[in-house]
């Protein structure tokens, strides 16, 4: 169906210049008119040559077709050619729509190696040295302490991590999820105090008590706290702490979550774990992409 709509589209004129018709085809895919989104990409990629940017939504409607085989091709023709991106780090958000094509058809392990690529480029997780101090800190001194003590700035990494962690939780390989939500909790929390501290130079986040309640009485920062996953990533690193035998860590997060509206069925989650810890079922399907006819 996808294309036949294409076919029957004009072709777009030479006037017409590849970045153009890139964020044409964007605004059509907006409104769920694929055919000529795809018209509109395909037609960027021959007026500029080489547009990754292009490759990568076409693989977003191919994706959202259920195309996967050809989601997948375009991901991987977008991603060889970052070099040619125009916002080289957006080479990160390629792999992570790539990686988000395999969550779908439930294949972990393919999912586990594009999220790879991108936490493989942050280097405040992968020093060892640090990553080691981090978690040690985290575990004899508590969550406050570590949220005092680090801010990091690679922000492109934050997703992975928190995939990365829930992924490893599911599976049961408990101390890789609380290192990768533990990042990703900090950099949540980075991200937060730096927005604050633009509102205010005094501004200093101690606690994650006190830096949700900062969120909560500044409208931005709540908005931007409903988006991420800051809540999801906590509960899933008390619950890799509660496994690994740190019971007061776990304690003292789900408590906050449990007491925070927005923080939805995580509250109810964490009011659940502090009843009585339990432990979710782990992953064992995983599907295979369908073959071209």
């Amino acid at each position: 169906m996808l294309l036949a709509a294409v076919s029957l589209l004009p072709a777009a004129t030479a006037k017409t210049p590849g970045w153009l018709l890139f964020e044409q085809g964007k605004a059509w895919a907006g409104q769920g008119e694929f055919g000529k989104a795809l018209q509109c990409f395909k037609d960027a990629i021959l007026d500029a040559g080489v547009m990754p940017e292009a490759d990568a939504a076409i693989a977003d409607v191919y994706r959202a077709e259920g195309e996967f085989l050809l989601a997948e091709r375009h991901y991987q023709r977008a991603y060889n050619l970052r070099n040619a991106l125009v916002v080289p780090s957006q080479r990160y958000d390629i792999l992570l729509r790539w990686a988000g094509l395999y969550e779908d058809q439930e294949m972990y392990s393919q999912m586990e190696t594009k999220l790879f690529l991108v936490v493989a480029d942050d280097r405040w997780s992968q020093g060892e040295q640090l990553a080691i101090q981090v978690e040690r800190n985290y575990v004899d001194k508590g969550l406050d302490h570590v949220l005092a003590l680090y801010r990091f700035d690679s922000a492109f990494a934050t997703s992975a991590h928190s995939r990365l962690g829930w992924f490893y939780y599911r599976t049961g390989r408990y101390p890789q999820a609380l290192h990768h939500l533990l990042y990703a909790v900090i950099l949540q929390v980075s991200e937060g105090a730096e927005f604050l501290k633009q509102r205010d130079a005094d501004a200093v986040v101690t606690s994650l008590a006190g830096f949700f309640e900062a969120a909560s009485s500044d409208r931005d920062l709540r908005a931007w706290l409903d988006a991420s996953t800051l809540s999801q990533d906590l509960y899933y690193l008390s619950a890799a702490a509660w496994e690994l035998g740190h019971p007061t860590r776990a304690r003292d997060a789900w408590k906050i979550l449990a007491s925070l509206k927005d923080a939805g069925k995580f509250a109810d989650l964490s009011k659940r774990q502090l009843a009585k810890p339990f432990r979710e079922p782990f992953l064992t399907t995983e599907f295979k992409l369908p073959t071209s006819p």
